[in-house]
Order: structure tokens, then sequence, then C-alpha cells
């Protein structure tokens, strides 16, 4: 049996709630009322189906692949294009299209934010190691 030697810093994980807490939003025998879990009655099973459909049919595999990192070029084409109906005018190269609301506030808080490490806190440096120190937003 292979034996693992982990961190000091792997000692600290504990189990989120939220991740517990969405457990408990599976079970057929509870309504949730949290924010974030929408009624499933009203998900557009059908239209996803069709748009599934259509989408597996034009781009075969590819579909399933790994895409570019600012997201496919057609897509970037039709945002930038439903923009300017809009009033907005943005070169689909200065698009960036991201799969969650995470990963935008990761990205915004390396564009926007400065790091200022927090050596008096032992999170702060734990943090900093890993290239999340606390920061602040400088003006």
């Amino acid at each position: 049996m292979i034996r693992y030697e982990f961190s000091a810093e792997a000692s600290r994980i504990v189990r989120s709630e939220i991740r517990e807490l969405l457990a408990w939003s599976r079970r057929a025998d509870t309504i949730s009322f949290g924010g974030g879990l929408p009624d499933p009655s009203l998900f557009p099973v059908g239209d996803l189906e069709r748009i599934c459909a259509e989408i597996l049919g034009r781009k075969g595999y590819l579909a399933l692949q790994y895409g570019p990192t600012p997201g496919e070029p057609e897509a970037l084409e039709s945002f930038s294009r439903y923009m300017g109906v809009h009033g907005d005018r943005a070169d689909p190269g200065s698009l960036c299209v991201v799969s969650s609301s995470q990963q935008a506030l990761d990205l915004l808080t390396l564009l926007f934010l400065y790091v200022i490490p927090d050596f008096q806190n032992p999170s702060g440096v734990t943090l900093f190691r890993a290239g999340r120190a606390p920061a602040r937003a400088e003006a």
C-alpha cells in the first residue's frame, strides 16, 4: 500500500458546508429555498435538446472538445454582432468567454486588484504562496 505524505496546509482542509447543503437539494423529498437553485420545471429542456442536437450535427466531435481559451471564434463573432445591435461595440478579439461566475471573479481580481500579502496572518501566507493573497483595490 502506498503511503502519501501531505503538507501541513492539507490538514486544514474541511468539507464545504455549501456542498453539503447542495447534496440535500438533490433529494426528492426536499424543497430548497436557497439562492441559486432555480425551479427545475423552468429549465427549457426541450430547447436545450434541440440546440445540442443542432450543434452536434454541425460541429460533431469539435463541440465536445476543449476550445480556444477566449471562446469559440464563431461564438465571439456572434456576441460582437449582438452587442452592436444593442449599441455597444466590441471586437471579437477583445471578448473572453468564461464558464462560471467564479472564473469571471478570479479573472477580474487578477486584472484589477493589487496583491498586498498579509504575513501577520498565517492564512495570508498560505494564500500568498498559492497566488491568492488578500488583496485590495487601488484607485
